[in-house]
């Protein structure tokens, strides 16, 4: 590889956009998309960017697993969890410190705000706010290979259209695992609701 390729690579996984590493890595602009698609098609940056993915998940400890059980706790969060509601309807917040590690995943943002009125009487408000659900589902849906826009019960996709992951590659124990983590949210939730009412 030349030094620009080698560039290249690097640039690449800052952000994944082809165009943008070959400009960074000295690719005249007006050129750049082309070449950052044909150098993303060359068998030696293909073999490097692969080594340095694998390498970069290596030293974060990451895979596919620590992936799909963020994605199911984002997927799966209640409002329950985060907030409880007494028998006149009055909405309080639940201590935040005292969630448990897997709703917390859940949450974007979180802000406290505290005022004072002219009496000297302290008000707090709490504004939070949950990553999208329906996005995490959707990456899970693709992720766990269900066609897109299909329900679990909805049509098989004809021959040769078929999308999604190839799951019997993946490790038995994983799809275990997964399998119980949605039971258990699902669980969860049904006595939440039951409870509220």
């Amino acid at each position: 590889m030349t030094s620009k390729q080698e560039r290249f690579v690097q640039e690449y996984l800052v952000d994944l956009n082809a165009t943008q590493a070959a400009i960074r890595a000295g690719y005249e602009p007006r050129s750049a998309y082309s070449i950052g698609q044909e150098n993303l098609k060359k068998p030696e940056i293909q073999a490097a960017i692969e080594e340095r993915q694998a390498a970069i998940q290596q030293k974060l400890q990451v895979d596919q697993e620590n992936v799909v059980q963020e994605l199911i706790r984002v997927g799966f969060s209640n409002i329950a969890d985060y907030l409880s509601w007494d028998r006149q309807g009055k909405v309080t917040p639940k201590n935040f410190r005292n969630l448990p590690r897997e709703s917390k995943a859940a949450v974007k943002s979180y802000k406290r705000h505290v005022t004072y009125d002219r009496q000297g009487n302290r008000h707090e408000t709490i504004e939070f706010v949950l990553h999208d659900k329906l996005v995490a589902l959707k990456q899970l849906n693709g992720f766990l290979g269900f066609p897109k826009g299909e329900s679990s019960q909805g049509p098989s996709p004809k021959k040769g259209e078929e999308k999604g992951v190839d799951l019997s590659l993946w490790p038995t124990d994983l799809l275990e695992d997964i399998v119980d983590l949605v039971k258990q949210k699902q669980a969860q939730y049904t006595k939440a609701a039951e409870s509220a009412h």
